[in-house]
């Protein structure tokens, strides 16, 4: 699959820099936490909708202890979590 251009962007309070992909049918953004240095979330979708959410929390040694799927149009969410 053919990905096009990447554009990054700084959110108005400077603490996530979001990039931007293009790929053929749709976009993916992946947003990076500018004062924890982690990827925060990841969402596909349109320019304007986003259709699947991915959310990474409370990393421990670079690694996210939660990952959290949720698709946008129907009700579904997944949760896993790292067990201690």
């Amino acid at each position: 699959q053919h990905i096009g251009m990447t554009k990054a962007f700084k959110d108005k309070t400077l603490t996530q820099t979001v990039f931007q992909m293009k790929t053929p049918k749709n976009y993916h953004y992946f947003y990076y936490s500018a004062t924890a240095e982690n990827l925060i979330k990841i969402t596909r979708g349109t320019k304007r909708k986003s259709k699947v959410m991915v959310c990474l929390e409370n990393y421990r040694q670079d690694f996210p202890e939660k990952i959290t799927f949720a698709h946008q149009n129907i009700d579904l969410t997944i949760s896993m979590t790292i067990l201690p």
